[in-house]
């Protein structure tokens, strides 16, 4: 497996899993490249750091959007 060079904010959310997915994967195999092992945990800490990112913003967005639901439970 090569190592992707988009950047990882240029992927959507589920081509990021994708992508880390295939990583685990590939680390996880007998025939992994050792010299490739940096690599691919760079890129993995990358793409888990996206991610995080935009479950937060998602997760911050829906409580912004909840809370106009029921705004006597914002004011507390």
């Amino acid at each position: 497996m090569d190592i992707s060079t988009v950047p990882v904010d240029q992927l959507s959310y589920n081509q990021a899993i994708e992508e880390l997915q295939q990583i685990v994967a590939e680390m996880q195999d007998a025939n992994c490249d050792v010299d490739n092992l940096t690599a691919y945990t760079r890129r993995a800490a990358a793409l888990i750091t996206e991610c995080r990112r935009r479950l937060t913003l998602a997760d911050d967005e829906l409580q912004q959007i909840l809370a106009t639901l029921n705004p006597e439970q914002s004011a507390e």
